[in-house]
């Protein structure tokens, strides 16, 4: 057994694969996304949710669970979340969590554009 990491590093001969296709890591990041987007720190779900890029079904799957004002409040302002997402939302969500967003002029002008 070697006694130093540059020595058990060594580079050898031998190709070293996984085996894993392009599909197998996209399913594996889209989880990981998954995973991060219902966190327990509303920290981490809100820096996972406004990013433009997240895929739209998990935007929307994070919006039918999630109970955080403030990261419902990033979720519906988010461009990528469909407007009827936010309709089943209003339709289906306690109305103390929907009238929550009553005064807001952000949110209410994203959607009475």
């Amino acid at each position: 057994m070697s006694n130093s990491l540059k020595d058990a590093l060594k580079p050898t001969s031998k190709k070293n694969s996984s085996g894993k296709g392009p599909q197998i890591y996209n399913a594996e990041a889209r989880q990981c996304i998954a995973d991060a987007c219902t966190d327990a720190d509303p920290i981490v779900r809100k820096a996972m949710l406004k990013n433009p890029v997240i895929p739209t079904k998990i935007l929307v799957a994070a919006l039918k669970i999630e109970q955080d004002h403030d990261v419902l409040r990033i979720i519906l302002m988010n461009v990528k979340l469909p407007r009827k997402a936010a309709l089943d939302f209003v339709q289906t969500a306690d109305d103390d969590v929907v009238n929550a967003f009553n005064g807001d002029d952000e949110v209410l002008a994203r959607f009475t554009q």
